[in-house]
């Protein structure tokens, strides 16, 4: 519960932020505007579904509506887990690795085919 609402305060400060009233967020999330009121406050449980329909109109990764630190307590108790982490543990070091050197591989690739398109 504490996760969801901790979820619930990210997305009231990010509506706020954004200068949007709640029924505006509510009308593009197709509920009533006391509906989105409850899943602000806490009063209601906020699921994943709901959660990256919040972060797709914020225009932000679900992840950034979730207390990551809370996420991970909860997961590290967990011993599938833990057991999943020390089999892949190194493997996803790997992973990470790879992912950094794609993306700038990726933005290396961007920068040519834009140099590209402006040479045609």
């Amino acid at each position: 519960m504490k996760i969801m609402e901790s979820a619930a305060l990210r997305i009231r400060r990010m509506r706020e932020l954004c200068n949007y009233t709640q029924d505006a967020v509510a009308i593009e999330l197709g509920i009533s505007q006391p509906a989105y009121a409850r899943l602000e406050s806490g009063k209601t449980k906020i699921d994943l579904v709901r959660i990256v329909q919040i972060a797709a109109f914020f225009k932000i990764e679900p992840q950034k509506l979730i207390s990551e630190e809370r996420i991970i307590d909860q997961l590290s108790r967990d011993p599938a887990l833990q057991l999943l982490e020390k089999m892949f543990g190194e493997k996803l070091e790997a992973c990470k690795k790879l992912i950094v050197r794609l993306e700038k591989e990726n933005t290396r690739l961007v920068s040519i085919n834009k140099a590209l398109i402006k040479k045609i």
